[in-house]
């Protein structure tokens, strides 16, 4: 991938996870997290994270970190959404 086309895509993943974090109070760690599934899944995919978007407005953590563990991206890219979950979770610590 050039770093042009690497660039492109990470401005869409940016612009995409500001966009679904618009209205819920958030830090650059949770901004990080979400830019990095948006790059991955892409923001369609990402916004079917339902309840983990119901916990996240509800500034819990832990339940947003399980949500995204309780998934099929889990099954399919398990050592990168544990990961992203664990930084999720310790997101305002």
């Amino acid at each position: 991938m050039t770093k042009k086309l690497l660039k492109k895509f990470l401005i869409i993943a940016s612009d995409s996870a500001r966009e679904l974090l618009r209205d819920i109070e958030h830090n650059h760690i949770i901004f990080g997290v979400i830019v990095e599934m948006c790059f991955q899944l892409g923001k369609p995919r990402v916004m079917k994270f339902k309840k983990m978007w119901e916990a996240l407005k509800e500034k819990n953590l832990d339940k947003a970190s399980a949500e995204m563990i309780d998934s099929n991206w889990h099954k399919q890219t398990t050592k990168r959404c544990e990961s992203l979950a664990s930084v999720m979770k310790n997101a305002n610590k």
